[in-house]
């Protein structure tokens, strides 16, 4: 060992010293230093903390439109059971004041899509029956062709628009959006068809049912504001349907259609929208 050798060196100057003529001391040895095991420390990167965060995946916002738009349905009986009707049919009667007095007419109708319409009126004056069929139409006045082509299919569908039914119907075939609420508080769901220059607005109440159906109108003076109330709903196979409908030309009262009977899914005959 490096101190057992230092011990050795100062115990012979010792001896040395006793023998013969004083020496001079040697020098202090320098201290050895301890031998140290040298290790090689690597240090690792010390990795940042995990923290861990609840992952929440946000639900893409359902436009107001169709918010609205399902209320509607919902209040009215459910979207898929509207969903199962490819068509449906109705009787009733329409009574208006005219110049020659209070008139009723009957009316039937039959409908199959946007532009698959059959109505029919027996008037005091005479029979009418409407056709509808993709773009052509067909007026029938006594069995004698009238008006035809699809300037006239387009006006029967401008008018059937504001059915409530049709709407509901043919919904994946119209353009939603909302509107703010009317003056009275009630929501409005403009809508509006293909092909059709007119737009229409929904209000709808605190129940989700539809109150009325507002559009602008050309008159024969000009534009008209046409709007039909609902009154009277009754259920039909589980969907509500209106059973008295008031029809008003800017805010004036024009006639009441009462709907006696409304069939959902009824047979559709061949040649049902055929012109002829």
């Amino acid at each position: 060992m490096v101190l057992s050798r230092a011990v050795l060196l100062a115990g012979l100057a010792l001896v040395l010293a006793a023998c013969s003529r004083p020496m001079p001391a040697p020098p202090e040895p320098l201290p050895v230093p301890a031998s140290v095991d040298t290790v090689a420390v690597v240090l690792e990167p010390i990795p940042p903390p995990v923290v861990e965060v609840d992952t929440v995946v946000a639900e893409p916002e359902v436009p107001p439109e169709i918010l609205l738009l399902g209320r509607v349905f919902e209040a009215m009986g459910g979207r898929e059971a509207w969903r199962e009707v490819s068509a449906y049919a109705t009787e009733g009667t329409y009574s208006a004041s005219t110049r020659i007095g209070q008139t009723t007419i009957n009316t039937r109708s039959l409908v199959a899509g946007l532009r698959r319409i059959r109505a029919e009126q027996s008037t005091p004056v005479g029979d009418v029956l409407a056709l509808v069929n993709g773009t052509e139409g067909t007026l029938f006045v006594d069995g004698d062709r009238g008006a035809y082509g699809e300037v006239f299919a387009t006006g029967v569908v401008t008018q059937v628009l504001f059915s409530l039914p049709f709407v509901l119907l043919n919904a994946d075939s119209l353009t939603f959006s909302r509107e703010p609420e009317s003056p009275g508080g009630l929501a409005v769901l403009r809508y509006e068809a293909p092909g059709i220059d007119a737009v229409y607005r929904m209000h709808v109440g605190a129940d989700g049912r539809p109150i009325e159906i507002v559009s602008t109108q050309p008159g024969p003076v000009g534009p008209t504001t046409v709007t039909h109330r609902f009154f009277r709903f009754e259920e039909v196979d589980g969907r509500l349907v209106p059973g008295t409908v008031q029809q008003l030309a800017d805010g004036r009262v024009t006639g009441t259609t009462e709907i006696t009977r409304f069939t959902v899914n009824p047979e559709v005959p061949p040649g049902t929208f055929a012109g002829g």
